[in-house]
């Protein structure tokens, strides 16, 4: 909607007509966090996971926002993000990140960290097997993020082909 009203304000005549490209920002700007929250949802649901479902759709999103690597400034309490690497080009990252984080709470709901017959109260132990897959999973994201691998410039290179193919009039 935002690139037609874009067009329709270079006529001078509809010069008056507000500029809306927020919207796309907004909306279509975000879609890979929108993913990065939603995808860890479905795959926990169809797996039958509905007690770690909440802790992995919030990791997830705590994933993406490292794998992105932000640039952060510590005096300014600051944190900034490349709108390119959360929008649209952002996409294929946050599936990816998404269904790591859903295979890695998948894998710890098969196991606990206590006894079925604990006397410890199902609070605390709920909370404690949902700590070590969002441990794993943080600290993954961290050591990627520490070695400087730009996971988003690596998926879109692997796409690259298909992206150009995409792109012809063939």
């Amino acid at each position: 909607v935002s690139s037609i009203v874009g067009v329709f304000r270079r006529f001078e005549i509809l010069s008056w007509i507000p500029d809306i490209s927020q919207l796309n920002t907004f909306s279509f700007g975000l879609i890979a966090i929108f993913l990065t929250i939603l995808v860890p949802m479905k795959v926990l649901e169809k797996k039958g996971n509905e007690k770690l479902k909440i802790s992995a759709m919030l990791t997830s999103l705590a994933l993406f926002f490292i794998i992105t690597i932000p640039t952060i400034d510590g005096d300014a309490g600051t944190i900034a993000f490349v709108m390119d690497k959360i929008g649209t080009g952002g996409m294929l990252t946050s599936v990816v990140t998404a269904i790591f984080t859903a295979w890695i709470f998948n894998v710890a709901s098969n196991h606990s960290l206590f006894k079925k017959d604990t006397v410890m109260p199902d609070m605390v132990v709920s909370w404690m097997d949902a700590l070590v897959p969002v441990t794993i999973t943080l600290v993954i994201g961290l050591i990627i993020m520490n070695i400087g691998f730009d996971l988003p410039l690596f998926i879109r290179g692997l796409f690259a082909p298909i992206a150009t193919f995409g792109q012809t009039w063939i």
